[in-house]
């Protein structure tokens, strides 16, 4: 991973979008980070997920590992052969509390002879209750391509308007 991020790209949501993809991403550094800082706006939607996809691919390509540990017990789960990888929010970000930081890293997403890897974090309270969670995911797009698009679903709501996308490399 790089020692040091230059901005590429950000953007915050004037309104309510389902996705925000990041596209034109140059292939002049070895790494790049995501930063959301957001919430979704979908209530009804407990223990909730967002999904990323590079490419715009949508084939069974990607496997994500999840962890996360909260009170009262931890959990992990395991994605193969996914049309997306999937990172665990335990419920955030939604419109009832704070906005939440994600982070994802895109290591030699450039790189063409290799599979590109994803490291996604998350530190977050957990709505209705007095104890945080703290969830990773680590995955992997079995591409060899370089990466020239990111998007980034709600899962099932939206993204809350305000709510700001950052890409760094």
């Amino acid at each position: 991973m790089a020692a040091t991020y230059e901005p590429i790209q950000s953007t915050t949501l004037g309104s309510d979008a389902t996705s925000y993809t990041f596209t034109s991403i140059p292939d002049t550094f070895t790494d790049l980070r995501i930063i959301i800082t957001g919430r979704r706006n979908n209530i009804s939607t407990p223990n909730s997920y967002w999904y990323m996809r590079v490419n715009s691919d949508t084939g069974s390509n990607y496997s994500v590992t999840r962890v996360w540990a909260s009170d009262p017990e931890p959990w992990t789960t395991r994605d193969i052969s996914s049309t997306y990888c999937m990172f665990h929010t335990s419920g955030l970000p939604r419109s009832d509390e704070a906005f939440s930081v994600f982070t994802v890293d895109l290591m030699s997403y450039a790189n063409t002879s290799v599979h590109k890897t994803f490291l996604g974090v998350i530190a977050a309270p957990v709505i209705n209750t007095n104890y945080y969670v703290v969830s990773r995911g680590v995955g992997l797009w079995r591409s060899t391509s370089a990466i020239t698009s990111v998007t980034l679903e709600a899962g099932g709501a939206s993204w809350h308007a305000g709510s700001t996308f950052s890409l760094y490399g």
